[in-house]
């Protein structure tokens, strides 16, 4: 069978396995509160107080003015100076369908000359079909994985990201173009899953910065499967299949298991033939991320975790601070990370300070760097610092 094959004869096969999947499931039932799930259900609908035809909501629109000054690696700084426009809605009806829209502008003004970008990160439709049915279309950030870090069964992140200025993996993933898509989900006592078919829309680069980039999020055929089986209160369990035309299939798992009141251990696990560099041959790799989480009495969480690459042949250790209304103070947030390649002297790190000064502001200071990996005579930033105001509309 040849490779371009492969992909159309996997969607095949996801397709009539689903079904079956969900017939020997049982019965949809209403889904409890899991805290360990750490991607939400569509919500349920509120039957006690009937909404109106149309009704929004969702944060709206954001205003964000940053400036930003970097210390290059072979000398020298450079000022940027950035408006932002960010912007996140949702829609309903009584008939059950929701629409969804985030989008994200930014004016980037340094050096000789300055950039607008325009990031159409979430456009799509969801139709509650039936109880526990859903069916969602268009253009959908999906992410998956329970790594604090590193997500090696995030299949969709590649060429979803947005150049910005947080290092943080978590902020990186939550701020990128999501990929188009047709997805059916079920929920039921057994658990859920997801089957989500993608198309190839777009081959070829996009010179525009305000282009939609399809060309990075759907250059070639895809589909993926996620089944979430209900195991009990304690641990959550994810299954995933996905295989993407020219490459072969990748298969993975999720597990997070509550050892306590403030202790939470995750393990992910992704493996498949992939090639280490474009036009290399495919080989095996294994991909795992695995970390263990604890809630402080103050409320600070802290976590470690371990991470292997099994394409690039690196280990790193990940640590990451996580503190709301840090020292009792309310409205000051904290958060830390830093991440330490094993194999050779790398180094990436961030601190970040926030402050509500309101209702609809917040203040925002940031310090990130690397030491180790950067190449002197590129342009790659060493050390930034970022001042931000954020007023919500």
């Amino acid at each position: 069978m040849s490779a371009a094959a492969r992909p159309a004869r996997m969607l095949r096969v996801l397709g009539a396995a689903l079904p079956l999947l969900l017939g020997a499931a049982g019965a949809p039932a209403a889904a409890a509160f899991d805290p360990l799930a750490l991607q939400p259900e569509p919500p349920a609908d509120d039957t006690t107080t009937a909404p109106p035809p149309w009704h929004g909501s969702g944060p709206g629109l954001r205003l964000e003015l940053a400036r930003e000054q970097q210390d290059r690696a072979g000398g020298g700084s450079q000022g940027y100076s950035s408006v932002v426009l960010d912007f996140r809605g949702e829609w309903r009806t009584e008939a059950g369908l929701r629409l969804a829209l985030s989008d994200r502008y930014e004016r980037r003004i340094g050096g000789d000359a300055a950039r607008n970008r325009n990031a159409l990160r979430e456009a799509y439709a969801s139709l509650a079909a039936a109880p526990g049915w859903y069916v969602d279309f268009g253009r959908i950030n999906w992410r998956n994985g329970v790594g604090s870090g590193y997500n090696p069964t995030d299949y969709l992140k590649r060429g979803a990201d947005i150049e910005q200025g947080s290092l943080d993996p978590r902020a990186q993933r939550e701020n990128r173009l999501g990929t188009v898509m047709l997805r059916q989900q079920w929920v039921g006592a057994a658990g859920s899953a997801q089957l989500a078919l993608i198309p190839a829309l777009a081959d070829g680069p996009e010179s525009s910065l305000t282009a939609p980039g399809w060309s990075r999020t759907n250059r070639e055929r895809a589909a993926l499967l996620k089944l979430a089986p209900t195991v009990d209160e304690r641990t959550s369990l994810d299954l995933l299949a996905y295989t993407r035309a020219g490459d072969a299939p990748q298969v993975g798992a999720n597990l997070t298991r509550l050892l306590g009141d403030a202790w939470v251990l995750h393990a992910e696990f992704s493996r498949g033939r992939r090639a280490a560099a474009p036009g290399a041959p495919l080989r095996q790799a294994d991909d795992s991320a695995i970390g263990l989480a604890w809630t402080t009495p103050p409320g600070a969480v802290l976590t470690l975790e371990h991470q292997h690459d099994g394409g690039a042949r690196q280990r790193a250790l990940f640590a990451r601070l996580a503190w709301d209304d840090a020292f009792g103070l309310a409205g000051l947030d904290v958060s830390a990370f830093v991440r330490r390649t094993l194999d050779s002297r790398a180094r990436r790190w961030q601190i970040e300070l926030g402050w509500a000064a309101g209702d609809r502001d917040d203040l925002r200071l940031r310090w990130a760097g690397s030491d180790g990996t950067t190449d002197p005579a590129a342009p790659t930033p060493r050390h930034s610092l970022n001042l931000a105001w954020l007023h919500a509309f």
